[in-house]
């Protein structure tokens, strides 16, 4: 059994955590493959912005004035060394460039663009630098990235060598650019975007810890060569991952995984055109864990939303399929009861045709099986209803018992008439109305009158004896219905008297405690209940003897709060004795009816009484009642904490003598008693189930003059 309720979570869990594996892979198969088109644009526009700048040199390597400074360099004058510089600086503005300047074989600077700033280039030697070395020997350009020797600021470097008429090097030209505004742009945007040499030393990134760390370990012999040229300064080049993970996939594609400061990142790299550069571009892969897992939570919850729903569906419908067998078996055996009784039992609508009826009928009324292709047969047309007229609007009424026995004739087309006893009453079957009609065959019961008819017309002497012993038989049936009327009403006396009696003994039973305890608090209280219940049993007595009869003078104008307070307050006693509370709420004052204040009293502790018996399993009852007036009436509501009322009695709630309680505990008095009562007031009481509980509702007409 346990291990069907642990297996469907754990199956829904481990389907969630292999599809959001899925899911993850799925993230980075699609950053892997989308970041080549990602990427593309931010290749092409370094790329560009390096390659707008490439002419520079070469123009500047043929400018006449660069020429005339590197033949005559040792002949020149002040004004023409000012010249230069001045012009160089104006390239250097025009252009963007961060420096422009001139070198002659040996490497010494002899015209700059920041020849008029701090830390000017003008008169420095930079015959170790590549770019220098390269441009002499191979006559070619170059490029080259490194951290400035004078000013410390990290530039890309393109260096032209200048010819002379003979193509022979005299000197070579610089163009410096300070990249430093992409990685700007690459931290604004919070992108881990960065740019590695042809050394797989990191020049540029958008995060500033990462610069000049290398892509995995660098040879010595490569350290000491760049230590050397000073190529970024005096700083030894250390590995930017600790570790580095490569994982195949399919068409020969693999996935990177870089360990950065104990963080792993998915990395994709893409060659620099022209310039022996790679650009990586980099990903947090707990950016995809993150998502992973909140894909996970949500397929997890959905999953189990939808599994509940499932299970609670499956539910349903067994129980609908268990509760629906289980009316078809219980309608089969009344079916079967009913078919098999003696008694002749007919259904019929109120427009008095025949719906159902049970062998013994089928028999006495001489009908075969109804079906639904034959019209629908009148119940007038196979008994003989002129005793009761008009008949159809008889039906229509809705009392209980609609007609006493009576005694009529089958109609039958073969002239042989049977004679029935019958007695039609209401049922609402499936919320709709129906009467049901009793019938019992008594031609043998007539054949015995009849024959006793003959036989007291011979028997003179014979017929008086019997009429006698019927005279007989008749004052006994009339001492027995008196009787019978004598217990009612010893049973309604029982019942209304109970509840003060009950009232009054815990009352007494609480004094005698405190006359035992020798303590006298609230004893004087509790005794001076007993002469209002004393009293309310006196008028209970005269209410129940003059009970028929209309009220008189007794009728008076009441404040309705004051008297539910009243009545509260004389059954404090049997409240505390059953440890229940009572919330008044909404008591509204100045709500005056003309009532008796005796039987709405009844009412009252009536209802009160059955809300305790209802709450005898709860730890802590309560018992609400609030009273409001809206539209000329006044509405007050009883609500308990109990099990509620089962919906299959509640259309006998006010019958007498209906309960619901064990043989001995109720005789089923109090509720009809207070629906007369709250009739005879031309007010209403109904029943109802809340969530909760149970709920009376009594509304009495408004005294307004």
């Amino acid at each position: 059994m346990k291990s069907k309720l642990i297996a469907p979570p754990l199956f829904l869990c481990l389907f969630s955590l292999i599809i959001s594996i899925a899911f993850y892979c799925f993230q980075l198969n699609s950053w892997n493959l989308e970041q080549p088109s990602s990427t593309r644009f931010f290749q092409q526009s370094f790329k560009a912005s390096i390659s707008q700048y490439e002419y520079l040199p070469a123009l500047l390597a043929s400018d006449d004035n660069v020429q005339n400074s590197l033949i005559n360099q040792n002949k020149h004058q002040d004004s023409d060394q000012d010249n230069l510089n001045r012009q160089l600086q104006f390239v250097a503005n025009r252009s963007g460039a961060s420096a422009v300047y001139l070198m002659n074989r040996t490497g010494k600077v002899l015209a700059a663009s920041n020849f008029d700033q701090n830390g000017s280039f003008l008169h420095q030697n930079y015959s170790f630098r590549p770019y220098f070395k390269n441009a002499i020997e191979k006559k070619i350009r170059q490029f080259y990235y490194a951290i400035g020797a004078t000013t410390g600021i990290p530039g890309f470097f393109i260096s032209e060598p200048v010819l002379n008429i003979e193509g022979n090097v005299i000197g070579v030209i610089v163009v410096k650019l300070d990249l430093r505004e992409w990685e700007e742009s690459w931290r604004d945007a919070g992108q881990n975007i960065l740019v590695a040499s042809q050394n797989n030393v990191i020049i540029l990134s958008g995060k500033e810890q990462w610069r000049y760390k290398s892509v995995g370990p660098l040879s010595e012999q490569l350290q000491f060569s760049m230590l050397k040229q000073q190529q970024f300064g005096k700083t030894r080049i250390s590995s930017l991952f600790q570790k580095t993970y490569e994982l195949a996939r399919y068409l020969n594609l693999s996935l990177s995984f870089w360990i950065i400061d104990d963080e792993a990142y998915l990395v994709n790299s893409f060659p620099i055109t022209d310039t022996r550069w790679n650009l990586y571009y980099l990903e947090k892969n707990s950016r995809f864990t993150q998502n992973a897992f909140i894909f996970f939570v949500i397929f997890l919850g959905a999953l189990s939303l939808g599994y509940l729903y499932y299970r609670e569906r499956q539910s349903k419908l067994l129980s609908r399929k268990q509760a629906a067998d289980d009316e078809l078996r219980h309608s089969r055996e009344l079916e079967t009861i009913i078919d098999k009784i003696q008694i002749g039992v007919v259904s019929i609508n109120q427009q008095g045709n025949i719906l159902f009826l049970n062998d013994a009928a089928r028999g006495l009324l001489q009908l075969d099986t109804l079906t639904e292709k034959h019209p629908p047969v009148p119940i007038q047309s196979v008994l003989d209803m002129r005793m009761i007229a008009p008949f159809e609007s008889y039906l229509l009424q809705s009392s209980d018992v609609m007609v006493p026995f009576h005694e009529t004739t089958v109609l039958s087309q073969n002239q042989q008439s049977t004679p029935v006893m019958f007695a039609i009453s209401q049922a609402n079957i499936e919320n709709d109305t129906r009467l049901l009609v009793t019938l019992i065959n008594i031609e043998k019961r007539q054949k015995a009158e009849q024959a006793v008819i003959k036989l007291n017309e011979s028997l003179e002497e014979q017929v008086e004896h019997r009429t006698q012993a019927l005279r007989d038989a008749q004052a006994v049936m009339v001492q027995q219905s008196k009787a019978a009327a004598l217990g009612q009403m010893a049973a309604t006396v029982v019942h209304e008297l109970s509840q003060p009696l009950s009232a009054m003994n815990s009352s007494i039973t609480a004094a005698q405690l405190k006359v035992n305890k020798d303590d006298w608090t609230g004893a004087v209280r509790s005794i001076s209940r007993l002469a209002p219940l004393s009293e309310k049993m006196n008028n209970v007595i005269k209410l129940l003897k003059y009970f028929s009869y209309e009220d008189g003078e007794d009728i008076q104008r009441q404040d309705l709060a004051l008297l539910i307070k009243q009545s509260i307050n004389l059954y404090q006693d049997k409240l505390k004795e059953k440890k229940v509370n009572i919330n008044l709420e909404n008591l509204q004052s100045l709500v005056t009816v003309k009532i008796n204040p005796l039987k709405l009293d009844l009412v009252l502790t009536n209802i009160i009484q059955n809300a305790i018996d209802a709450m005898q399993q709860c730890e802590q009852p309560v018992i609400t009642i609030a009273m409001v007036s809206l539209y000329n009436k006044a509405i007050i509501t009883i609500e308990d904490q109990g099990d509620g009322i089962n919906s299959r009695v509640m259309g006998q709630l006010f019958d007498p003598y209906f309960t619901t309680k064990d043989i001995g505990k109720g005789l089923g008095l109090g509720l009809s008693i207070c629906y007369e009562i709250i009739q005879e007031y031309h007010g209403s009481i109904v029943a109802e189930n809340r969530p909760q509980g149970a709920r009376f509702t009594i509304t009495l007409p408004l005294d307004i003059d």
